[in-house]
Order: C-alpha cells, then sequence, then structure tokens
C-alpha cells in the first residue's frame, strides 16, 4: 500500500511520499495522483507502480481495478522476482472476483516469500471463496453495486433524504460517504426515518427478546443482546422490510481480533488486549447459552459462529439516541456507514419533531471529500477490540493523547505498611487492589483515578486524616485526590514507573522496531498487523512516558522552587503531557513545600485522626491483601 518502501532517493521519491500521506488519509484519489507523478518522473520504478495498484484497488470502481491490475503486472514485468508485485496481482484479481487466477498469482508470490503475512491473510480470505467445479473465475460483477444501489433506493423511497452525498467503495467491506458539493457548516444531510432504525425495543418485542425480558436474562450487553437475536431471526425472512439493509452488512469481520487465529493472536504479545479478546469470546459464549436458556428455540435460529458475528455486527454499527423520550441503541442504515475521524466534523441526534435520525455538519465540507462521523475519544486497544481498526495518530489537534495501559495498583501489606488498617478502613469495605487503564494525558479521567489511588496508598499519617472515604462506590476519578505532599509525589511516580517499566518489558519488541516496521511499510495500511502494531506502540508510549515523567519530575520534587522555576522556563514551558503534569502537580507542590503548616483534622473526624495517628484504625473490611505491590 502506501508506503511500500523502496528506494526513496530518485525523482519521483517526494510524489511517492506524497502519495503515502494521502493513502494513510484515505484520499486514495490523490494519492494515484501523486503515485502517477512518481512514474512519470521514474517509469520503470516497480514500487511506484505497486503503490497505484494498491490506491486503485481501495478506489474501487471496476475501472480503477483493471487499471489497479495493469500496475500489478507491470511490476512482475520489471521484476519477476518481486514477491509484491504477485500480491498486488492477486489482490487485484480478487477484487474483480477473478479468484481461480488470484489464488494463481498467489502462489506465485509465496514460492518466492512463504512467510510473509500478507500472503497468508490473502490466502486465508480466498479460502473462503467457494468456486463451482470446472468453473475458472467467478462472475465479474460481484452484486455488490446492485445492493448498495438497492439500500439507497429502499430508503430514499421510504423518505430518507442524502441527496448531497455518495458511497464509495475503498475495498471488499470497506466503504465510506462522499459529499457531491461543497457543503457549508450547520447544513443537514441526512434524515433516516424512525421505521428504517432497528431499536432494542424491536427486540424486546419480538418472540424471543420477550422471553428474554420475561426471563431477566443476565447478559454481558443488554442491548447489544437484544438487537442481535432480532437482527438473526429476522434476516432469514426474505420479506422482511430491513432485507435491503441486512443485504449489505459484511458477512465476517476478519479484522476483529475476536475472530483471529492463534498466529494473529499472537502479534499481541505483552498486551493486556489479549484477556479483553478472551473476555469478550468468553462474554459473548456465556449470552449465547444464556439466551438459549430463556429461549431454547435462539439455538435452531443461530450458531455461536452467527451470534458472535452479529454481536460484533451491532458493537461497531450501533448509536445511542433517545426515541420517544426512552434511552436506546439503533442501527440506522446509511449513516453506520460514516467512518471514523477526529476532530468532529458531524453531529448526529435523534430529532423527535422530524421523527428521524439526522446528521449535521458542524464545519464546512469539501465536494469530493469523505465524510465522517467521531466514534468518540477512545484507546486504539478499543477501537481494535469494537471496530476492527487502529487510529495511527491517535491524538487530537490540541496534542491530548487517548492510547491508555492498564495497570493493577495494589495497597502495600500490612508487614511493609504501619497503616496498612488504617487505609483499609478508609476503602469502607471496598477492594484493596484497583484495576485502571492509564493514559499519558494527566486530566484524563481515569489518570485522575490512578494517581489518586496511589496518592492514598502512599499517604502518611496526617495525610489521612483529612482523606475522604474512598469504597467502590467512590469515584477517585470525578473526585480525585490532590498533590499530597512532595514525598507523597515522589512514591507515587516511583510505583508508576516501576509498574510502567515492566510492562514495557513483556513486549517483544521496543517501540524504536515498531516505527520502523511502520515506516517500512511492510504490513498494508489498515491491515491487521500493521492495526496491531499502531496498537502497541502507543502502549509503549504511555509506558515510556511515565518512565521519563519520574525522570524528569522527582529531581524537580526535591528540589528549592527558584531551581524548579529556572528549569521549567529553560525546557519545560510547552504544551506537553510532561509540562501538563509539571504546571498541575510539581510546581504548586514545591512552591508550598515548606511553608504550609501542618493541616489539622476537621472537627467531626477527631476520633478518627486519633486513631489513624497511631496506626490502630481496626476495620471491618473482608478485602484480601496482596503480598507486594503491583
Amino acid at each position: 500500500g502506501g508506503g511500500a518502501g523502496g528506494a526513496d532517493e530518485g525523482p519521483g521519491a517526494a510524489a511517492k511520499q506524497k502519495g503515502n500521506e494521502h493513502f494513510a488519509r484515505g484520499e486514495f484519489d490523490l494519492a494515484i495522483e501523486k503515485y502517477t507523478e512518481a512514474i512519470d518522473a521514474e517509469p520503470d520504478n516497480k514500487v511506484y507502480y505497486s503503490n497505484r495498484s494498491a490506491a486503485l484497488c481501495e478506489f474501487g470502481s471496476k475501472a480503477s481495478l483493471a487499471r489497479a491490475l495493469q500496475d500489478a503486472e507491470r511490476c512482475i514485468a520489471i521484476d519477476d522476482a518481486w514477491p509484491k508485485g504477485y500480491y498486488r496481482k492477486a489482490l487485484a484479481l480478487k477484487s474483480l472476483n477473478k479468484y481461480a487466477a488470484a489464488k494463481e498469482a498467489l502462489k506465485l508470490g509465496r514460492d518466492l516469500q512463504p512467510d510473509n503475512p500478507d500472503f497468508e491473510a490473502l490466502a486465508s480470505a480466498l479460502s473462503k471463496v467457494k468456486i463451482s467445479d470446472g468453473m475458472h473465475d467467478a462472475v465479474e460483477e460481484d452484486g455488490d453495486g446492485d445492493k448498495f444501489d438497492q439500500l439507497e433506493k429502499w430508503l430514499t423511497d421510504g423518505g430518507s433524504l442524502f441527496p448531497l452525498l455518495y458511497m464509495k467503495r475503498y475495498a471488499e467491506n470497506n466503504r465510506g460517504v462522499h459529499c457531491r458539493v461543497n457543503i457549508p457548516a450547520e447544513r443537514e444531510i441526512m434524515r433516516i426515518p424512525k421505521k428504517f432504525l432497528i431499536t432494542v425495543e424491536m427486540g424486546k418485542a419480538a418472540p424471543i427478546g420477550r422471553k428474554m425480558l420475561s426471563y431477566n436474562v443476565d447478559v454481558s450487553a443488554t442491548k447489544h443482546c437484544y438487537i442481535a437475536v432480532f437482527t438473526l431471526v429476522d434476516r432469514k425472512n426474505m420479506a422482511s422490510f430491513y432485507q435491503p439493509y441486512y443485504n449489505i452488512l459484511p458477512t465476517h469481520y476478519d479484522n476483529m481480533p475476536i475472530f483471529w487465529n492463534e498466529e494473529q493472536l499472537s502479534w499481541l504479545e505483552g498486551s493486556y488486549l489479549l484477556t479483553q479478546i478472551s473476555d469478550r469470546k468468553k462474554n459473548i459464549a456465556a449470552d449465547y447459552e444464556e439466551i438459549q436458556r430463556a429461549a431454547p428455540e435462539f439455538k435452531d435460529e443461530a450458531t455461536l459462529e452467527e451470534f458472535s458475528w452479529a454481536r460484533m455486527m451491532v458493537a461497531s454499527r450501533n448509536f445511542g439516541v433517545k426515541v420517544d423520550d426512552v434511552k436506546t441503541d439503533a442501527l440506522v442504515p446509511y449513516a453506520d456507514m460514516l467512518n471514523h475521524y477526529r476532530p468532529r466534523e458531524t453531529r448526529w441526534t435523534y430529532d423527535q419533531s422530524l421523527g428521524a435520525f439526522t446528521i449535521t455538519t458542524i464545519k464546512e465540507l469539501r465536494a469530493g471529500q469523505q465524510i465522517y462521523d467521531s466514534y468518540g475519544k477512545k484507546c486504539n486497544s478499543r477501537f481494535l477490540l469494537n471496530y476492527g481498526f487502529a487510529v495511527e495518530n491517535n491524538r487530537d489537534p490540541e496534542g491530548q493523547c487517548h492510547n491508555e495501559v492498564r495497570q493493577l495498583f495494589v495497597m502495600r501489606p500490612p508487614e511493609v505498611d504501619r497503616y496498612y488498617a488504617s487505609r483499609v478502613g478508609l476503602l469502607d469495605g471496598g477492594s484493596t487492589e484497583r484495576s485502571i487503564r492509564v493514559g499519558s494525558w494527566y486530566d484524563h479521567k481515569s489518570t485522575l483515578e490512578a494517581f489518586s489511588f496511589l496518592r492514598f496508598i502512599y499517604a502518611e499519617a496526617e495525610e489521612l486524616m483529612v482523606l475522604p472515604q474512598i469504597g467502590d462506590d467512590y469515584e477517585l476519578g470525578d473526585n480525585p485526590i490532590k498533590p499530597i505532599s512532595c514525598e507523597n509525589e515522589i512514591q507515587v511516580l516511583e510505583h508508576m514507573a516501576r509498574l510502567m517499566r515492566e510492562q514495557y518489558a513483556r513486549y517483544p519488541t521496543t517501540i524504536e522496531e515498531d516505527q520502523a516496521t511502520l515506516d517500512s511499510g511492510e504490513f498494508e495500511p489498515f491491515s491487521n498487523h500493521r492495526n496491531v502494531i499502531v496498537v502497541l506502540r502507543g502502549e509503549k508510549e504511555v509506558c515510556l512516558h511515565y518512565m521519563k515523567l519520574a525522570e524528569v519530575c522527582i529531581p524537580m520534587l526535591r528540589s528549592e522552587w527558584k531551581d524548579v522555576k529556572k528549569a521549567v522556563q529553560k525546557k519545560w514551558s510547552g504544551r506537553g503531557d510532561i509540562e501538563a503534569y509539571i504546571k498541575a502537580v510539581v510546581q504548586p507542590l514545591v512552591k508550598r513545600k515548606g511553608a504550609a503548616a501542618p493541616v489539622a483534622a476537621p472537627a467531626s473526624r477527631e476520633p478518627w485522626a486519633a486513631r489513624v495517628l497511631s496506626g490502630t484504625c481496626s476495620s471491618s473490611s473482608s478485602s484480601s491483601s496482596s503480598s507486594s505491590s503491583s
């Protein structure tokens, strides 16, 4: 794909680099233009033909796919020992539905490079295509265009409005919505009447849904289960009103990790995402069994594999809306074709006065550009788990990074913590450990929760007196414990840095190796393997951030205010994550160090304070302790 590698010193290198940038942003028409410039400058450069072939495949029209095949064949003509040329040819042939020819081209490439994971992925996809005996190639048209034409006709015949938009195919199971003309801000661009929405309430009203309600099923994602069950049953009815919508839904989600094989999962070594994937699969299987306990006939309606498909389909496509004063989730045909991008360019809602789901622009959009929806501020591991993609630059324009690393924070055991009993008393029966997803953005809710719990863990006598009780129902992220003292914060930073060093050591590759792999173009944009590397790179960035934060800030916390002030002016006056922490935490702590008078406990807390100071506060908590900090 874009960034396919190759020498970058020739006269076409600059155009090729621009093409790669356009490709990464999904601007395939612009990428094709730049790759063509590169080819004009170096007509015998196989990499440029390979890149243009990839972009033409993503563009998706029949004419562009034919051109993609021509470029792939040109690659092979230039260098018939280059495996990627055969990969490009196989991909173009597959997109043209010439499956047997695609398999032949792929075999030639695999003979040259047997261990290439891209070849394996394409071979796996081709193995799922059934070709009739004696049939050399499938028909030219796969019917996808007709399916989407039928979808649009069904919607518009029923009163839906999206006259300024059109759909574009990029690859199999990959489409987006684009502008026909320039569209100003605050313009409604889509209206889908209520009758086209598939809601939780429809699932509850269906026969199996009624049994689920009556049985009061205990499932992990209640709303998603009702929609999934409704869809699985209703799509079997060829006369269903929603059949045009069911026809365009992807038949498989090979990009979603819960459907990956062991080799693909092994790419995630070291990441907590592996546990999340395992948990998701177990939860879906348990939900499947639970629904059958309420409605045994559901087993005849769908297999576990089909239920898993439906659950992930709903998870990746649903909108949370309020319809008829009821908060619900809904599948919204056509609206769910918008891909993710931040910052937001559109907003959506259910307009009760119109009786329709609407999407409105919040900025001016250009003719031809793709229209996006924001799926929210999420960690890349959540994007990959729930949607099957990762964002290469998961930062907002103001610099806030949304990637996170899960850490387990555990109170020190009583043999090393003289105030352990007092701390357990403050937990008010709550757990002595917390699993928290930590990001590098200090003001994020989960990051504040982590810092608060660590401050609680290391608070000493007088410091403990003024802390609130933080039971399991106390939201530390919403009501964080403010920085206590320089000494306390040093212990917090040391603890966090230790956890992050241990986490970083679990990965088999370094962040530098990951970046080199991404830069090399070894893996296609949006491919599963590339998505994994993007996720792991993001987790490692968080680990390295906290290792660096401790390195920078602990000496500051041990310094005088005048020295900290000089250091900030010299090096740490920017708007980065470390600077934000220095401004919010380090500077105020150092400034007041030694100047603040001891803080007395409030009168109402004096009996408690006395027990805290003596370290003898009894506990009624049954929470178990850990033998070591984690």
